[in-house]
């Protein structure tokens, strides 16, 4: 149930007022509204600040998601878990851990907010390291090796640095 709130009004043939003024009449808002809270944080926790994710998982909009959380007092907490994940992402190891959440998590960065800046500091430091190797037979083997890649990480580095 929880944020399934309004399926479940259309399922029982009602507004979603409706349905909360019944739960409301039957003493029942109370339970509803912490369900509705340990829902959304778990769901939140799980798919790592993804508003996306969760109003999908949901099956609601995020605009609904906000103004749910909103309703119970959620937005501060949620930010919160926001802002934790953002300075972990951050503090990822170069270049083993950065890189690898540059190249396979992407969606869950953009999310955040950070991957633009995580984009800009991998350029950075992978152009100085690619430059030193322009040229050389087996360049990006050699790019790989020096950054710790599979020869796959390595392609999928080049294709979205564009390095040439």
């Amino acid at each position: 149930m929880g944020p399934r709130r309004t399926a479940l009004a259309a399922k029982l043939g009602e507004t979603e007022s409706t349905l909360l003024a019944r739960f409301r009449a039957a003493g029942l808002e109370r339970e509803f509204a912490l369900r509705e809270r340990d829902l959304i944080r778990a769901l939140w926790s799980r798919h790592r600040a993804s508003e996306s994710r969760v109003a999908a998982e949901l099956q609601t909009t995020a605009a609904d998601l906000r103004r749910i959380a909103a309703e119970r007092g959620l937005p501060r907490e949620l930010e919160s878990v926001r802002d934790r994940l953002r300075r972990d992402a951050r503090r990822r190891k170069w270049p083993e851990q950065r890189l690898d959440q540059v190249l396979h998590r992407r969606d869950e960065l953009h999310e955040l907010g950070v991957l633009d800046e995580l984009d800009r500091e991998v350029s950075a430091r992978t152009a100085v390291i690619w430059k030193s190797l322009h040229g050389k037979r087996d360049a990006l083997a050699l790019l790989a090796k020096k950054l710790h890649l599979t020869p796959a990480d390595a392609v999928l580095l080049q294709r979205l640095l564009d390095l040439r």
